[in-house]
C-alpha cells in the first residue's frame, strides 16, 4: 500500500498569492515544507534570502528538478500541461485545480514577468533541502534557525502521529521546538485555515490554536476568489 507522504501536489493548493506577500518575506532565510514545491519557488519569487525544503517526503526533491525543467524550457501558459503529462511522480489526482485556478493561486504565474523573474532566480538554485519531519526538528536542524519558517497545512494531518489525550503534550513539546529554530522577530506560519469561519475549523487545527492559546498567535483572514470565500493562516512571531 502507498504511503500518504509518497504522493505529491503538483500544485499548490492555497491560495499561496493571497498570504505569502503578507509574510515579508525579502532578504529572508526561509524554512518550507515541500508539498508541491510552490511555496518555495514562490518565497524564492518574492525575493527570499534563501529557501529550505523540509519534507518527509522522498519524491519532493524529484519534483523540484522536473518542475525547474520544465520552467526554464517552457513559457508559462505551457506549465500546467507539460507537468501533468509528464510527472511520473505518484500524484494527489482529486486536489488538483484547474490551469486557471492555479494561475490565481500563485505569484509566480501570475504574468510573464513574475515567471521569467523566479526562472532568473532560479539559475543561482538558491532552493536547497533537507529531508525530515516537522516533528523532529531539533534532530533534522540541529542548531540552524530561519527568519520564517511555513507549515502550510501540514497540522492538519497531526492525526496520523498522535491521538485522544497524547495531542496536547504532543504539540505543545513541538512548539518549543518549532519556536527555537525562529530567528528573534521570526514568524512561523502554524496553521493554512480554508473557508474560515470560526465555526468551521478542522479538529486538528482547533487543537492547536487552543492547546497554544497562551502563545499570542496571530489569525489573519484574506480573500480566496477561487471559492468567493475568506481563507485564513495562524501565525507565530518570536519576540
Amino acid at each position: 500500500m502507498m504511503k500518504f507522504e509518497e504522493k505529491i501536489y503538483p500544485f499548490t493548493t492555497e491560495m499561496i498569492s493571497g498570504y505569502f506577500p503578507k509574510l515579508d518575506l525579502e532578504g529572508k532565510s526561509v524554512l518550507t515544507v515541500g508539498s508541491s514545491v510552490d511555496h518555495a519557488f514562490n518565497a524564492l519569487l518574492l525575493d527570499a534570502k534563501e529557501v529550505t525544503v523540509y519534507d518527509l517526503n522522498p519524491n519532493i526533491q524529484k519534483l523540484y528538478n522536473l518542475k525547474k525543467e520544465i520552467i526554464f524550457s517552457k513559457n508559462k501558459d505551457e506549465l500546467y500541461d507539460e507537468l501533468l503529462d509528464s510527472i511520473s511522480i505518484p500524484i494527489t489526482e482529486e486536489e488538483i485545480f484547474s490551469k486557471h485556478d492555479v494561475s490565481k493561486m500563485n505569484c509566480y504565474l501570475k504574468d510573464d514577468e513574475s515567471y521569467n523573474k523566479l526562472k532568473d532566480k532560479l539559475i543561482n538554485n538558491n532552493i536547497s533541502f533537507i529531508t525530515g519531519n516537522i516533528f523532529n526538528m531539533d534532530h533534522d536542524l540541529s542548531d540552524k534557525c530561519y527568519d520564517r519558517i511555513i507549515f502550510s497545512n501540514a497540522l492538519q494531518y497531526l492525526h496520523n502521529f498522535y491521538t485522544g489525550n497524547e495531542v496536547r503534550n504532543f504539540i505543545l513539546e513541538q512548539f518549543e521546538q518549532w519556536q527555537n529554530h525562529l530567528n528573534k522577530d521570526g514568524i512561523l506560519q502554524l496553521l493554512y485555515l480554508y473557508s474560515y469561519s470560526r465555526n468551521n475549523i478542522e479538529q486538528n487545527a482547533r487543537n492547536v490554536i487552543k492547546y497554544l492559546c497562551t502563545k499570542s498567535l496571530q489569525l489573519e483572514t484574506f480573500h480566496n476568489p477561487i471559492n468567493n470565500t475568506k481563507d485564513a493562516i495562524v501565525t507565530y512571531t518570536r519576540k
